[in-house]
């Protein structure tokens, strides 16, 4: 409630000393003024917003390097990152791209192994990001007795996401 006026006071008295001081005219104290606010405030408003969002840039980058740009990549993600990875894996593809293969990415999440692979093969995915906090612990199939299904592509960290694993289906 008191902060409008206080600041508009204080902004009042360095344009004043401006004046004073360096003997400038409103005109120029008042640019002056502005330019001293922009200089403290725009640094930080200049600085990475999504910087968190790096490592999901990072993984689409590592796909599409690995796939090239001839083809639309299909990826199974949870609905939290699909985006973003979808996005950057595709960035110098020339159509147009849909990251949400699956209305529901629930459905990809079934209790037997081969219905996923089934489902992966059926939608031409061949890109699986296997999220920590996103899906069941069972997803983490390194240990399966089929592990010549998939390569592990890369593992990574996110705060939101916990430990990242981009698996290939072969």
């Amino acid at each position: 409630m008191f902060g409008r006026p206080v600041v508009c006071y204080l902004k009042q008295k360095v344009i004043d000393f401006l004046q004073a001081r360096l003997r400038l005219k409103s005109f120029m104290a008042t640019t002056m003024m502005a330019l001293l606010i922009l200089a403290f405030v725009l640094p930080k408003e200049l600085g990475s917003r999504e910087a968190d969002k790096l490592v999901f840039k990072e993984i689409g980058e590592v796909i599409a390097e690995r796939e090239g740009n001839s083809h639309e990549i299909y990826i199974a993600a949870s609905p939290h990152s699909i985006n973003w990875i979808s996005f950057y894996a595709n960035l110098k593809y020339r159509g147009a791209t849909c990251p949400m293969r699956f209305e529901d990415m629930n459905s990809l999440k079934v209790t037997k192994y081969k219905i996923f692979i089934s489902k992966l093969v059926e939608n031409n995915i061949r890109y699986f990001l296997w999220e920590e906090k996103r899906w069941p612990m069972y997803f983490f199939f390194r240990n399966r007795k089929n592990p010549k299904m998939f390569d592990e592509v890369g593992r990574w960290y996110h705060q939101d996401t916990g430990l990242m694993v981009l698996f290939y289906l072969k």
